[in-house]
């Protein structure tokens, strides 16, 4: 019963369980008879080529031609591709395999949580061809990240490059629409709330980093200070005044710092000023490395700043002159519309 568990359901690779499965058949020869039954439970054109000659030494377990059957059978299965339009496929634990890290039901969250091997990769199989563009996680901690897909496990394609950036929270993330089974998540930190789908939402995709260009407002109208999984950021710094504005005092290194949860390839900001004050906008990928972008004085009102296309995952404002010392921000927008 153990074989066949692994067989219907286990968490390994194809090629791991097959391997498992002819080691059972060369002990127990005498279930011949079922021996194929039980190959169709495994597809068999995931399994390394070389592994497949198990079958038939040092003696046959199988007849070549019923494999080849199997195998044609199989791969025209495989070759019909599903589209989930603003669905997600995975809508329980039955939806899918881990074939390389763990995963876990939290009854009292009911979510599915995900934890890497000590390579720090989760792989997991859809257990169907899918044409799929959008990816939603959620990350536990704080955590840099790399995401690639594949049809067969043996041949990977990078859709989303997050190694250079310390993530957290809630991540959404497009790519460029393709058939996939596979998804490899190399990250430290457990993930859960996976959702994958095909989405109709217009986005637009910087080739050079796989970061999103976001088109429309991606900060919320209330500015918060907490962590919100409906929210893609939050304050890091300054005063809330009764969630009208936030403001600092002038001088002593003191600042605004608005954090994405993940990057995005901007060049454009826009702030509300109702005071006449004078400022300067910085950005960063890091918090520790800042690079000046934008900078005015004596002014008012709704202020745009533009600057060169680059990832942005912290836009810090600074106040250098404002009425009583106290520099007033009462809106952002990133990018500005």
């Amino acid at each position: 019963m153990g074989i066949l568990q692994d067989v219907a359901s286990g968490n390994a690779t194809e090629s791991t369980i097959f391997e498992a499965l002819v080691d059972w058949m060369r002990k127990n020869q005498e279930y011949s008879l079922v021996f194929p039954k039980l190959l169709k439970h495994i597809d068999l054109y995931l399994v390394d080529e070389e592994l497949v000659d198990m079958l038939f030494k040092p003696t046959e377990l199988i007849d070549r031609t019923l494999l080849q059957v199997l195998l044609k059978e199989q791969q025209e299965k495989a070759n019909k591709v599903q589209k989930f339009v603003n669905q997600n496929v995975i809508n329980g634990t039955d939806d899918i395999r881990v074939i390389e890290g763990y995963k876990h039901w939290l009854e009292l969250s009911d979510e599915l949580l995900f934890s890497s091997t000590r390579q720090n990769n989760v792989v997991v199989d859809l257990k169907q061809q899918c044409v799929l563009n959008c990816l939603k996680l959620n990350l536990r901690y704080v955590a840099s990240y790399i995401i690639s897909v594949s049809k067969n496990t043996r041949d990977w394609e990078c859709v989303v490059d997050h190694l250079k950036y310390n993530c957290s929270g809630p991540q959404v993330l497009y790519f460029k629409e393709r058939a996939f089974r596979f998804i490899c998540i190399h990250c430290s930190s457990s993930i859960d709330n996976i959702e994958v789908l095909y989405s109709t939402n217009i986005f637009e995709i910087d080739p050079n980093t796989t970061l999103i260009v976001p088109s429309e407002n991606v900060v919320p109208t209330e500015m918060l200070f907490r962590w919100d999984s409906n929210t893609v950021g939050c304050l890091i710094s300054g005063i809330p005044v009764i969630n009208t504005h936030v403001v600092h005092m002038i001088g002593n290194q003191r600042c605004i710092i608005y954090q994405f949860f993940q990057p995005y390839v901007i060049e454009s900001v826009k702030v509300l000023l109702n005071d006449t004050c004078s400022y300067y906008i910085a950005i960063s990928t890091n918090k520790n490395c800042w690079t000046s972008v934008f900078e005015e004085e004596n002014v008012t009102g709704w202020r745009i700043a533009t600057f060169k296309k680059q990832p942005v995952m912290f836009i810090k404002i600074v106040g250098t002159k404002a009425p009583s010392k106290c520099f007033k921000l009462y809106k952002l927008e990133c990018p500005a519309t």
